[in-house]
């Protein structure tokens, strides 16, 4: 394995990125930060440390684990959408209210899944898959 598939771009990773081709998001695009961001961390320690010790010696509940992922989703990962629509087919506005709201239903699980998805690739190096769309470009003409 070249180490240039196991780089990460990390200022994606911190400002984010426009995500598109999100399993189960047909004609959605999330603006995301990677689920590694020092924002993403600091919360999620934060949150599991508020979960009193007795519940979380032996893990944290189902419950727990839910709210604190979709907490630190929506307030440190997701930063946008577009292509979301509200049942009378006007676009749904972003707002992290809107988003901690989504992402807390159970009933939007799909939506949740999405922003993994996305925030888990947001960070990845492409500079190797441009190389190879480089090297398959026909070169410039001489102006002929």
């Amino acid at each position: 394995m070249k180490l240039s598939a196991l780089r990460i771009d990390n200022a994606r990773l911190e400002e984010g990125a426009w995500v598109g081709d999100i399993p189960e998001l047909e004609g959605v695009r999330l603006h995301v930060r990677g689920l590694g961001n020092t924002d993403f961390r600091r919360l999620q320690n934060k949150l599991v440390m508020a979960v009193p010790r007795k519940n979380r010696r032996n893990g944290l509940s189902l419950e727990d684990q839910a709210r604190i992922e979709a907490r630190c989703l929506a307030e440190t990962v997701l930063l946008g959408w577009e292509g979301l629509e509200n049942e009378d087919g006007s676009p749904l506005d972003y707002s992290p209210v809107e988003a901690l709201r989504l992402l807390s239903n159970p009933d939007f699980v799909r939506l949740r899944e999405g922003v993994n998805y996305a925030a888990a690739i947001v960070a990845e190096d492409d500079a190797e898959a441009d190389e190879d769309l480089e090297g398959n470009s026909e070169p410039a003409s001489a102006g002929t």
